[in-house]
């Protein structure tokens, strides 16, 4: 579990606020445990590691620099990004009791080459995530569907899903996760490939006689 460094924030003005985030940092809040809510500051390019190498549901220990006593195992629970520039400018963390089971998100990584798109088929994801239950240090930052034989008019179901010992899925094991199908043809492409038979078997027609 990575320990990524906090320091409680001052709330109640929005340029308390903003000058967090000019000076690099993500406000946030820490709730949850049967404790009362914490505001707090990350820095932005530690926080932005973490997203990348472990999800926006990742497990860390909130150490805070300040002697605030608020030390926590935690789950980043969400995140809100800017509308344009889709930076993030919010952070939620929930306490967590590392032996105890949690419930949470968990993306799915497909991997192979699929074997009905090479023969022309288009992918459609229906799941790209699920979700799970299992204790914090089991969470799997993904879970992996190998959909190399996925043939036209084939799905693959959550059934199918590999998942580690002590985890598991909580998604109805019928539900589609990913399939393969055949592109649909329009009424134009359909009319015009009629018109072009039709005229290809008057030109025949023409040559017999």
């Amino acid at each position: 579990m990575k320990t990524l460094a906090a320091k409680t924030r001052a709330t109640g003005t929005k340029g308390a606020t903003h000058q967090s985030r000019r000076d690099g940092e993500i406000p946030g809040v820490l709730y949850g445990g049967g404790k009362d809510p914490v505001s707090l500051a990350v820095d932005g390019r530690e926080f932005d590691r973490l997203v990348h190498a472990d999800g926006v549901h990742a497990i860390v220990k909130l150490a805070f620099s300040d002697g605030s006593g608020n030390d926590s195992p935690a789950m980043l629970k969400a995140v809100q990004r800017h509308n344009l520039r889709y930076n993030v400018t919010h952070a939620d963390f929930v306490r967590i009791s590392l032996d105890e089971k949690i419930q949470t998100m968990v993306p799915i990584e497909f991997t192979g080459r699929c074997h009905g798109v090479t023969e022309g088929g288009l992918l459609e994801h229906q799941l790209r995530e699920v979700e799970v239950e299992c204790l914090a240090l089991d969470v799997p930052a993904a879970l992996h569907l190998d959909i190399t034989d996925l043939g036209i008019g084939q799905s693959y179901h959550v059934s199918q899903i590999a998942v580690p010992a002590g985890v598991t899925i909580l998604n109805d094991g019928a539900d589609p996760v990913v399939s393969v199908h055949m592109p649909r043809v329009s009424s134009s492409e359909t009319a015009q490939e009629s018109e072009d038979a039709g005229a290809e078997a008057g030109k025949t027609e023409a040559k017999a006689d």
